[in-house]
């Protein structure tokens, strides 16, 4: 059985990019993204190498995106 797994989008504090990317799990104190995209605005991002951990107290607001196949 596929597991649906959630594309996301971490609004970060203090005006930083925000970070999209097919949510992994939570651990140690941060979030972890799986083909991870760093969005400065939304004609400009750059996708980031691997796996992206992010600080939680580094995150305002958790977006749900979309459900993506897994």
């Amino acid at each position: 059985m596929r597991r649906r797994a959630k594309m996301v989008r971490l609004h970060l504090n203090d005006g930083a990019p925000s970070v999209d990317g097919i949510f992994v799990g939570f651990k140690a104190g941060h979030y972890r993204m799986k083909k991870a995209v760093l969005v400065r605005s939304e004609g400009e991002q750059h996708a980031l190498e691997d796996e992206a951990w992010v600080p939680r107290r580094n995150v305002l607001l958790v977006q749900t995106l979309k459900g993506v196949s897994e």
